[in-house]
């Protein structure tokens, strides 16, 4: 997939103004593209409040990094796959966080083995190389697999919240457990 270009001159202009720190024109981008992105959110995540955060860290990365960033793509392009990039990082960190929690609470019962601080590290490295081989993957390898395997959505429901036919993202699941086993076989 080609990235789509600056659409027009005006958006070239933008893009100046953020990259000067311009504080209006983050207003501007802020009232044309808040409700826009905040539907987008919905999509991935039932919390409204926790849409409103992702949203909201997106305009400020944009405001406090913007003399930095390169944006090579649209505007709305470069806007949408930040958001749909920081979604995805909320999912799996909140996926982590609670594996964390059911496997503490696991540890602690009391018919747990012995060796419970030695299986805590353990799995606690694994979901680390499991995170690592992650952040390598291709982008829409990890959204299915994060999205399926870690969110327990199904297929179908991650093939609607993605906007691909299932066959797609069958594969991409495959190839992505692919991915994953051979990442770890390699460790």
């Amino acid at each position: 997939m080609s990235k789509e270009m600056l659409t027009s001159p005006a958006e070239q202009h933008l893009v100046k103004l953020i990259h000067t720190g311009d504080n209006a024109v983050f207003s501007q981008l802020y009232q044309q593209y808040w409700s826009s992105l905040l539907d987008f959110a919905e999509n991935y995540i039932p919390d409204n409040d926790t849409c409103k955060e992702i949203v909201q860290q997106l305009f400020i990365t944009l405001y406090v990094k913007g003399s930095h960033l390169n944006i090579h793509a649209s505007l709305r392009s470069y806007l949408y796959s930040s958001l749909r990039n920081k979604i995805l990082n909320h999912l799996r960190n909140r996926s982590t966080y609670m594996r964390h929690i059911r496997g503490a609470s696991r540890v602690n019962t009391p018919d747990s083995g012995d060796n419970q601080v030695e299986e805590f590290i353990d799995v606690r490295e694994l979901k680390k190389k499991i995170n690592s081989c992650l952040d390598r993957m291709p982008v829409k390898c990890r959204e299915v697999y994060v999205l399926h395997k870690q969110q327990q959505y199904t297929l179908k429901k991650t093939s609607e919240i993605l906007h691909r036919p299932v066959d797609t993202v069958e594969k991409q699941l495959r190839r992505a457990i692919h991915l994953l086993r051979d990442y770890l076989a390699g460790q």
